[in-house]
């Protein structure tokens, strides 16, 4: 261990950020309505933009587009 300290709120989010991923996937063809996406919003504390970018990725499944990756460098213009 280096010393550096992980808060536990952020392992949460990650954990929570990774069972919404599973759970997408797992529903990838289902139709998206209000019901979906309040168990999203359900999953994350405060993850209005990671539900965005996952019914994103779950609109490119379902309509055969390549999702997209936004790498750190193109952040700020995403």
């Amino acid at each position: 261990m280096t010393g550096d300290a992980v808060r536990v709120d952020d392992v949460v989010e990650t954990m929570n950020s990774c069972e919404l991923f599973d759970v997408m996937i797992d529903s990838h063809d289902a139709t998206i309505t209000a019901e979906p996406l309040k168990n999203y919003h359900r999953l994350l504390k405060a993850g209005t933009g990671r539900v965005g970018r996952i019914v994103m990725f779950q609109q490119c499944l379902q309509n055969g587009v390549m999702p997209f990756i936004v790498l750190e460098a193109q952040k700020e213009f995403f």
